[in-house]
């Protein structure tokens, strides 16, 4: 079956019951995914102008390092990536050995390396961009047929749609006259909304879909708002853990800004917890693990360990006998 590159509806609508003072979830306020997401499309319209009124100003950001690590060149920052990956994926779902696995701890690899390095969106779309060796589109032709191709599409295009978001994202940290993003999400008043928003710059749907994938989730009986709110707790608590090991300021996307605000996250955080309250299926305890597994990440992932120095740490021998196997199935397959 062809892969499906365009751009396809799949945000499904989520009625959401909140209360305006951005902490307590009731049935005084229900909004819809797909809404934020159009607040989102708006905003890049407008990046979308400024960028294309004068495409040549901007391209000397273009592959510019974001780590702050010290990273001498983008080959290097790729590798740091893909271990990222590989560790992203271990706390996510656990780590097997399977081509599959190993394929989407690539692909998860991919998506840090948007999060590392200013990559033209357009070139991630068309190919021009290749992580370790391997397009977007190749890395998802490799795994077509086991299982639901939806899956597939939707991470496929979250993927892609978060790569323009990176890309923007940067020029507005790089350029004081760009539209800045990071700014514009950090102004929004409802916390919810703002964690929806911040979705799918980190692109924690792409994820959560390719983990779902792996797991044989059904696409048709999908908890669609266990799946959304999967992805907000993932975030938050990457914040969350960020925050108690005094590195989340560090952070040119720094979420939390303050005590206050902290303690709304917090609150939030905790009471995502009362969604999983319901009868077992399985994606329940799938997605609750993705929500809640980040809350571990600054204590024990090389990449925030290592941004209590801004320095790189070698790379560990079993990550490194993964990233072999992973180059090795690359090379098999073509």
């Amino acid at each position: 079956m062809e892969l499906t590159i365009k751009e396809l509806n799949l945000y499904r609508p989520l009625v959401f019951d909140y209360k305006s003072d951005n902490v307590i979830l009731n049935k005084d306020i229900t909004f819809d995914v797909d809404e934020i997401k159009m607040k989102i499309d708006l905003f890049l319209e407008e990046c979308d102008k400024v960028y294309n009124s004068n495409k040549g100003k901007y391209e000397k950001y273009y592959y510019k390092i974001h780590t702050n690590k010290n990273d001498t060149n983008i080959n290097d920052a790729q590798l740091y990536s893909l271990r990222d990956g590989i560790q992203f994926l271990t706390f996510m779902i656990g780590s097997y050995n399977d081509s599959l696995w190993y394929t989407i701890a690539k692909i998860i690899g991919f998506e840090v390396a948007l999060d590392d390095i200013c990559i033209p969106h357009g070139d991630v779309e068309n190919g021009k961009f290749k992580y370790i060796g391997e397009t977007l589109k190749d890395l998802f032709d490799r795994i077509k047929g086991n299982g639901d191709q939806r899956w597939l599409n939707l991470a496929y295009n979250d993927i892609l749609y978060g790569s323009k978001i990176q890309f923007y994202e940067k020029l507005g940290v790089e350029d004081n006259e760009f539209p800045n993003y990071i700014s514009w999400y950090l102004q929004q008043e409802n916390l919810l909304e703002a964690s929806f928003i911040r979705n799918w710059d980190a692109i924690t749907i792409g994820g959560l879909a390719l983990i779902s994938y792996y797991c044989n989730i059904s696409y048709d009986n999908c908890d669609w708002k266990l799946f959304y709110i999967s992805c907000v707790g993932q975030i938050l608590g990457t914040d969350v853990s960020k925050t108690f090991n005094k590195i989340v300021s560090k952070c040119p996307t720094d979420f939390v800004k303050n005590n206050e605000r902290f303690n709304s996250i917090v609150t939030l955080y905790s009471k995502i917890t009362e969604l999983y309250n319901k009868p077992l299926t399985l994606e329940t305890p799938i997605f609750k693990r993705y929500a809640f597994v980040s809350i571990s990440y600054a204590d024990n992932l090389d990449r925030y360990l290592e941004r209590r120095n801004m320095a790189r740490l070698p790379i560990l021998k079993s990550i490194q006998e993964i990233i072999d196997t992973i180059e090795t199935i690359r090379n098999n397959s073509e």
